[in-house]
């Protein structure tokens, strides 16, 4: 009897350690599992951050681009407001000199009125 009952108590023992080790089999196999699921979303973290850094880095390079083209035309718009001022003022000073020599002025007397 008793050894019967050490006998059964050794067939428990064995099956105990036999479940443990499944146990152990497939606890190591769920936590593989899991790290690699980890893994898989840190990379496509990883690749959405370096696609979006891309977008920002282009939408960066258009906006100057952008500028620099609206300073160039600024500086065109600037150049030609310029250039117009200075043919008006040439205009006019052409008119004054016409008005002069209509009433009968001459160079030099011009240069004296100044």
């Amino acid at each position: 009897s008793l050894q019967e009952k050490e006998e059964t108590l050794s067939r428990v023992r064995d099956q105990n350690e036999a479940d443990l080790k499944i146990l152990r089999r497939k606890h190591e196999e769920k936590e593989k599992q899991f790290r690699n699921e980890i893994s898989e979303i840190q990379e496509k973290r990883i690749e959405q951050a370096s696609k979006h850094t891309e977008q920002i880095l282009a939408l960066a390079q258009k906006a100057e681009e952008i500028r620099a083209t609206m300073h160039e035309k600024l500086l065109v718009s600037q150049q030609e407001a310029s250039d117009y001022l200075l043919a008006q003022k040439k205009a006019h000073l052409n008119s004054m000199a016409m008005a002069y020599v209509i009433m009968g002025a001459t160079p030099r007397s011009i240069q004296a009125d100044k």
